[in-house]
């Protein structure tokens, strides 16, 4: 999406009271597909507006606010899931006319692991962590999460109706 930070800020105001009689400002952070804006109150980072991309399906974000709410709720990894503020996902329509939906979630401080001082204590937490949320996403049971995916490995069959498209010393 091609967003200007103000009409977007006047945008949050007027579709979510909440935002309506604060200071806001937004700090753009990195994504791939997405728009994603730290979004700061009276200078204090506390929530993220994520704006997808034109072509994002409803029912995928319907699916990760799911997850996400479902994971809110087990003990040992509530303090790493950020929590879904929005009531509905509302659209976007951004500068050049695309309509993207936009979903608000609380902002979890931390450092980039890439960037963060490694240790025996932080590799077993975050292994640790990362168990405890592989067990918690099994079997969460949303009807989008069942899909095809054609990238994932055991699924590339496909690739066979495909190959002729390169040329032999490419394949």
């Amino acid at each position: 999406p091609k967003i200007k930070q103000y009409h977007l800020i006047k945008w949050l105001k007027a579709n979510f009271s909440f935002f309506k009689k604060k200071k806001l400002s937004l700090l753009k952070l990195n994504s791939e597909r997405d728009k994603n804006y730290l979004i700061l109150i009276n200078n204090q980072p506390l929530y993220v507006v994520k704006i997808s991309n034109a072509f994002e399906s409803i029912k995928l974000l319907k699916m990760q606010d799911y997850v996400l709410f479902s994971l809110n709720k087990k003990k040992l990894i509530k303090p790493f899931i950020p929590k879904k503020i929005h009531s509905s996902i509302n659209s976007y329509v951004d500068e050049l006319g695309r309509s993207s939906y936009v979903r608000i979630l609380t902002y979890i401080q931390g450092n980039m692991f890439a960037q963060t001082k490694h240790s025996n204590e932080l590799e077993i937490s975050l292994g640790t962590l990362l168990g405890h949320l592989s067990k918690n996403l099994q079997n969460l049971g949303h009807e989008s999460a069942f899909r095809k995916f054609e990238w994932e490995p055991s699924s590339i069959d496909w690739i066979v109706d495909h190959i002729n498209i390169f040329k032999s010393n490419q394949k």
